[in-house]
């Protein structure tokens, strides 16, 4: 089991047999002395296996003072240095490239870390962590706009020095519904698609949902009953057989009708503020993954849309 160790701050592993471990590149060897079917996350070549230590310290150096590979991170199964497979190389640094992905840009114009013009072979371990392992995309990897959040936040790597909130680009991902059923398959509980894990996150977390956007979505007063409405009316978007991704012209057509039914032209206004609320809630992926969190962003942002152009 991997956890949170509250008294360190950093993640831990309760293996097995009962016995508990920390240090991310400790719990890494010792996935390789534990499962070693698996393939390996440390290559056994001698040359390959300096290369490999010799990145993964070299984050000190590279990265800003006070910086260190990302212990959270490091403990998931995320493409690969190493031709393909998953590799400690990649656990150490798949979690702050991806931050720096979005954040640099917003920092300093023009500093875009996935420009495959001036850095291909960055793109390309990018993309193939994306389209290569299924648990990353599905359920470790951060998005744009958590990581924009996060840079607006004190104290979470900025010492202190939180910005305004800024609007990130959010770049397609080479993960789609394939990437999905191979992360899905065998795992009870989850949704068949990603649109499907959101709404079943949504109907299961309902009354937190409910509760937080009566009281804490602050741009209108609202009560429950309108509250709980919208989001009904969310997940009911979400189980439609017409896709915003493949047949937008359809879903937008039957959203827009069940708005109308649904609410009054006087609330509308109030769907659009729980809407762009809950946008900018869900942290990821503390709350889902990336990919449904995409679907998340879509289809909140659609019914924004479509209930602002309906407004009183």
């Amino acid at each position: 089991m991997v956890f949170r160790d509250q008294q360190w701050k950093h993640a831990a592993i309760r293996w097995e047999d009962g016995t508990y471990q920390g240090e991310s590149l400790d719990i890494l060897r010792e996935l390789d002395a534990r499962y070693p079917a698996r393939a390996p996350l440390f290559p056994a070549h001698p040359t390959r296996l300096r290369a490999a230590e010799e990145l993964i310290s070299s984050f000190r150096a590279v990265m800003p003072s006070g910086c260190r590979p990302s212990a959270w991170g490091a403990t998931r199964r995320a493409p690969s240095s190493w031709g393909g497979a998953l590799a400690a190389v990649d656990c150490a640094w798949a979690p702050f490239l991806e931050r720096y992905a979005v954040q640099l840009p917003l920092m300093h114009s023009g500093l875009r870390v996935r420009d495959r013009a001036r850095r291909p072979r960055l793109g390309d371990w990018f993309e193939a962590m994306e389209a290569q392992v299924p648990s990353y995309a599905s359920r470790v990897q951060g998005s744009a706009h958590t990581w924009a959040a996060v840079l607006a936040s004190a104290g979470y790597g900025n010492a202190g020095n939180a910005r305004a909130y800024q609007t990130p680009e959010v770049l397609p991902s080479m993960a789609d519904n394939q990437t999905w059923l191979k992360f899905s398959h065998g795992r009870s509980g989850m949704g068949r698609t990603p649109k499907e894990e959101v709404a079943m996150r949504m109907w299961r977390n309902r009354e937190a949902l409910v509760r937080d956007g009566t009281s804490k979505c602050t741009a209108r007063s609202m009560s429950t009953d309108v509250v709980d409405r919208a989001l009904r009316l969310c997940v009911h978007s979400l189980t439609l057989e017409s896709d915003l991704g493949e047949n937008a012209e359809e879903a937008e057509a039957s959203i827009t009708g069940m708005l109308v039914e649904s609410f009054t032209p006087t609330e509308m206004l109030d769907v659009v503020a729980v809407m762009n609320f809950n946008i900018r809630r869900v942290c990821v992926p503390r709350d889902m993954g990336n990919l449904p969190a995409r679907q998340w962003e879509l289809y909140l942002a659609t019914i924004s849309k479509l209930a602002e152009g309906l407004a009183e």
